[in-house]
């Protein structure tokens, strides 16, 4: 699976994005739903070996679309 691409999106007109790193794997978790949302856990795995690094977010996102409609 191809590794997705991190971006912070830039205060400008154009809202281009800079890479800036690529997580190495991803594990996702379902949470509780309700009112047209479900929340999630998400950590991104940033680097292997003994000790690994970890980012954890929770992520809502609409039941009817999809789409992510926020982050913790």
């Amino acid at each position: 699976m191809p590794h997705a691409r991190t971006c912070v999106r830039r205060e400008r007109p154009s809202g281009g994005c800079t890479r800036r790193a690529t997580h190495l794997a991803f594990k996702v978790t379902a949470g509780d739903s309700g009112a047209g949302h479900t929340w999630s856990k998400v950590r991104l795995t940033w680097s292997g070996g003994k000790h690994p690094t970890y980012t954890c977010l929770t992520v809502q996102s609409d039941l009817r679309t999809g789409k992510i409609s926020g982050i913790r």
